[in-house]
């Protein structure tokens, strides 16, 4: 699946814009710039950064309940 997101020189992960869609041009325009919105794109990174499918994180996801169900 082709990666969403990108990390920019300064850390902070951003939207991977197609090719020819910069700053200042309609397409970052159309995005509001807001901290929920970065909030968003981080996790969305760091759930990229694992290389997991949405199937195998859910079977993970899953598993660490059980585990925690047989703690309580």
């Amino acid at each position: 699946m082709e990666r969403l997101t990108k990390y920019l020189a300064s850390g902070a992960a951003d939207y991977n814009y197609p090719a020819g869609c910069y700053s200042g041009n309609d397409c970052n325009d159309r995005v509001a710039k807001s901290a929920y919105r970065q909030t968003c794109v981080e996790r969305l990174a760091a759930y990229e950064e694992t290389g997991l499918t949405p199937e195998e994180s859910k079977r993970m996801s899953n598993i660490l309940m059980d585990v925690g169900i047989d703690y309580n």
